[in-house]
């Protein structure tokens, strides 16, 4: 609901210059970088011991794919989640956690500008599941900024746009800049 409230009015003319990006998040689960979750759970403090568990748990997976109704050898993960284990969601939770930094500091910058509408919440973005959404202001140094933010995320822990899923939106903004940020982005 709080989403749709912000982009309420996208369609008018006269709104004040905001910026929206809908990130799709490519295989979300299956791209974690398991040293980097291991660094998250340090730093964020947990206990050697059960980081230590996590982690067997997590880079023990080996999975066999039947051709022709027989199973081929074993295949071991190097990283990602699995879907099925029921720690995966809250471990991909503790990864994203590492964004929320990022752009925590981003909104410190001095040419980053909230939305319109986030600035007494200082909301720079909003996560559910493997989509993302990042709010600024409908200027380019504040955009840039944002995506700045998430390519080293990105980097880090291993995830990527899905770049013909991802799309930005734009009130209010000069078409130079929606122009500039898809040749940047590749989103629609």
């Amino acid at each position: 609901m709080l989403c749709q409230d912000l982009v309420r009015g996208y369609g008018r003319k006269n709104k004040q210059a905001s910026c929206l990006f809908k990130i799709d998040l490519q295989k979300a689960y299956d791209s974690l970088d398991w040293k980097f979750l291991q660094e998250m759970l340090t730093a964020l403090k947990f206990p050697g011991q059960f980081i230590q568990l996590v982690m067997i748990c997590v880079t023990t997976a080996r999975f066999s794919v039947m051709i022709n109704g027989a199973p081929t050898n074993l295949i071991h993960a190097r990283r990602g989640l699995r879907k099925v284990d029921l720690m995966s969601p809250l471990l991909f939770v503790i990864g994203m956690e590492y964004l929320s930094r990022i752009l925590a500091k981003v909104a410190k910058q001095p040419d980053f500008q909230y939305h319109p509408r986030c600035g007494s919440l200082q909301l720079t973005h909003m996560c559910f599941a493997d989509d993302l959404l990042l709010f600024s202001k409908g200027d380019f140094k504040a955009a840039y900024l944002l995506l700045r933010g998430f390519q080293l995320f990105s980097e880090t822990f291993g995830l990527k746009a899905n770049k013909t899923k991802s799309s930005i939106y734009g009130v209010g903004m000069q078409e130079e800049i929606w122009y500039q940020l898809t040749e940047l982005t590749g989103f629609q």
